[in-house]
């Protein structure tokens, strides 16, 4: 089985800046690991030009389309600790149902003995432990960046499949 990195995909970009911008006085997101408290749905400028289904944002909170939070969706397990954060979007998406993914908490996946890791302790290149990722479709890790995630291969070909926007994933392990 082999897991991917989901990025944003710059290279899918025609017009505009391809970042999603919360209001200036929006509270920062909590980091994964922490379900959020009180959220207040805030008005979210989705860029205009192609019909992103992935999109970095100026919190670097997971930014997903209806149609990305839709897939992802049907992957989801009793298992998984997913929080769909709803945002109001403005501009030309405006009214269309986008949310913030967030993992409430990462999951301990890592085969710390094949992972790279600098001299301070941050990891660079990871490696999965078979046994821990075998029934996660995506997830996220402790220490991963905020924009990230992580997907086995059944689902990216899905996701290539139906043609998903601003979706980019690369190898990072093969599990055997």
């Amino acid at each position: 089985m082999k897991i991917f990195r989901v990025e944003f995909d710059a290279r899918s970009m025609s017009t505009g800046d391809g970042i999603a911008k919360f209001p200036a006085n929006f509270e920062l997101m909590p980091p994964d690991g922490e379900p959020v408290k009180n959220w207040t749905s805030p008005s979210v400028i989705v860029p205009t030009g192609n019909n992103w289904d992935f999109l970095p944002s100026s919190i670097g909170a997971r930014v997903c389309s209806p149609r990305l939070t839709e897939l992802l969706s049907e992957y989801l397990t009793v298992t998984d600790y997913v929080e769909w954060l709803p945002i109001e979007t403005e501009g030309t998406k405006r009214g269309e149902n986008w949310r913030v993914l967030h993992f409430s908490k990462p999951m301990a996946v890592l085969d710390r003995s094949r992972s790279k890791f600098l001299s301070t302790g941050a990891l660079i290149k990871p490696a999965f432990d078979p046994k821990l990722v075998e029934n996660l479709a995506f997830f996220s890790i402790p220490g991963s960046y905020k924009f990230e995630f992580f997907v086995n291969e059944p689902l990216k070909k899905e996701a290539e499949r139906r043609k998903m926007q601003g979706v980019f994933c690369k190898q990072v392990d093969e599990l055997r």
